[in-house]
């Protein structure tokens, strides 16, 4: 499970990267912008590219739902032990909280990003909307 995380903190910053450049570029569209037509061909080529990124998001989000599973079974697995009086290695446990963590985290960066994507996308269209 730690490899699944590992492999989408990357992806989280690359997204986070290009979430940034496109706010960037957004707010400098709007401030250089000479006329009208500019103007809306620039925010729509933007604004196209969010919803790509939202799938990217919701993949990865799909993934971790996957994922909550095998943690809930994780969470059964554990109890059960408890229950039967089975000994656990220590070890063993940490590293199964520190996965469970370590993928809630994640989980909740990606669904913070999901949102922000979001209010980017609305504001954008709003924008749009007025010319």
């Amino acid at each position: 499970m730690m490899l699944f995380t590992s492999s989408n903190k990357l992806k989280l910053e690359n997204i986070q990267e290009e979430v940034v450049e496109i706010q960037k570029s957004y707010i400098e569209i709007l401030e250089t912008s000479k006329n009208q037509e500019e103007l809306l061909n620039s925010l729509k080529g933007l604004k196209s590219r969010l919803p790509l990124i939202k799938e990217e998001i919701k993949t990865v989000l799909y993934k971790f739902d996957r994922i909550s599973d095998m943690m809930h079974l994780i969470d059964v697995m554990i109890a059960d032990y408890y229950e039967l009086d089975i000994e656990i290695d220590l070890y063993e446990l940490n590293g199964m909280e520190k996965d469970l963590f370590a993928i809630n985290d994640e989980y909740g960066k990606f669904n913070g990003l999901k949102t922000e994507i979001d209010a980017l996308n609305k504001e954008m269209a709003d924008k749009i909307n007025e010319f």
